[in-house]
Formats: structure tokens, sequence, C-alpha cells
């Protein structure tokens, strides 16, 4: 129905907009060539762009970061389309294998240098959304180059990523594990007794 809805001539921006952040929302990659198709499209204040790339980081897809990837880079984008780039490029890789997420780390670390404001903002919670524990350094530099009312937030983010145990979800994991290994075995053995 949102794929119908897009693709409507007459559909209004803003809800079209906030149409391709919902599909996107739906995760996989069935949407993302009808997401991509409007990174082309022109609108006023880049509204259908920044819902697409939304949608495209909503969908949480390695496919994703090579389609947003171009949409990081000065000469692409306006500032605003840019930071929501960062955003979506981040979103996309939050469930991607650890070496890509440890190269969307990397890219994030450069944009913290970026002269735009809101792209080096983004790019900051984008590494906290990463869980990007072995940046929290790079972020409080940030500190010095971003507003005063914005060094509170700065120094939360990086805080909030010292704070993570990087070694808590790989023991979740094993927990996990074991208890599968358990119920395997007692499947097993059920069949067997049969």
């Amino acid at each position: 129905m949102l794929a119908a809805f897009v693709q409507r001539p007459d559909a209004p921006v803003v809800a079209t907009m906030h149409a391709l952040a919902s599909l996107g929302a739906q995760r996989g990659d069935a949407h993302l060539h009808l997401l991509a198709s409007f990174l082309d499209r022109d609108s006023r204040w880049d509204r259908l762009r920044k819902g697409a790339l939304t949608g495209l980081g909503a969908t949480r897809s390695t496919e994703a970061l090579s389609i947003i990837r171009p949409f990081l880079a000065p000469d692409r984008a306006e500032v605003p389309t840019r930071a929501v780039a960062v955003a979506a490029f981040a979103d996309a890789a939050t469930w991607a294998p650890p070496g890509l997420r440890r190269q969307v780390a990397d890219e994030l670390v450069a944009l913290l240098r970026d002269d735009a404001y809101k792209v080096r903002m983004a790019a900051a919670r984008g590494l906290a959304s990463l869980g990007a524990t072995e940046r929290a350094a790079d972020i409080e530099a940030l500190g010095p180059r971003v507003a005063g009312q914005d060094v509170p937030a700065v120094r939360r983010l990086a805080e909030g990523l010292r704070k993570q145990d990087p070694g808590k979800a790989d023991k979740r994991i094993e927990e996990l594990t074991d208890a599968l290994r358990k119920l395997t075995a007692r499947v097993d053995a059920l069949e067997a007794s049969r």
C-alpha cells in the first residue's frame, strides 16, 4: 500500500516523505530500488530525498550503504540533506557484520571534521548509535568545534559509549547458543524416545 502511495503523482510531498521513511522501516531489500528512485527527485526543501534516505537507512540493508554513501559528499547534496544521509548511513550499518560496521565508523569519524556543523553532529550521533565504543575519544574531541549549548550533548554521547560493555553482547550470544544447544539435545532425546 505504501509503495503504491509513493508512486502516485498527486501524492502530497510531505506525506510521501513520511511514507518513504515508513517503507524503509519495513526492513529488508524489497523496496530498495523504489527508495533509490526518489534520490534523483527534486522537491521543496529536498523532502523527497530526505524521506528516501531515511527509508534506505531504516532498511538496515548493507546494500543501502552503497546507495547512501554518495550523499555524504559535500558536492552531492545540501547540508540538511547530508545530515539526514549521515544518520541514515549509521542506521543502515546497525546490523551489519562487525568489519563493515568498523568501516562505517571510520567514515563517520572522518565526517566529524566536516565543514558543516549539522553533518559533524549527525556523525557523532551516528557513532553513538552504532555503539562504536572505541570511537568515544573521537566524539569527545569534537567538543571544541561545537556550539557551547551542544558541548554537554557531545560529552553525553562519548560517556554513553564509554559505559557500554563491548563484551556484553558476546556473553549474551554465548548464553543463547548454550540454551539452543540444550534445547536441541532435549528435542533429539524426545524424538529418539518415540
